[in-house]
């Protein structure tokens, strides 16, 4: 967890979390489409909805809540960068597709 994430404000709100530090891809500048490190989460945000589009793909029955149910099962544990647990679990791709 980097320290700008963002949190849930009521605990009812279901919650995963992404990578989104040090991210390694395209920094679309430059006429040669360089690549480089970035962080934030607008990095992370991709991440979910594409986990959230496979999931769907895979189940297209499916209702938006058993998606995000989906996700929220699917995660393993994560830490902050103290190294200390988090309560939320970051998403397993892997577990999310092979539901």
């Amino acid at each position: 967890l980097a320290w700008w994430s963002n949190y849930p404000t009521d605990d009812r709100q279901p919650f995963v979390l992404a990578p989104g530090v040090d991210l390694y891809g395209p920094l679309g500048i430059g006429w040669n489409e360089s690549r480089g490190r970035w962080s934030g989460t607008s990095f992370s945000t991709p991440l979910v909805s594409g986990a959230a589009a496979l999931a769907l793909a895979r189940n297209p029955w499916r209702s938006a809540d058993d998606v995000i149910r989906m996700l929220t099962d699917a995660v393993d544990p994560a830490y902050d960068t103290w190294g200390r647990p988090s309560e939320f679990g970051r998403i397993n791709l892997w577990k999310v597709v092979t539901q």
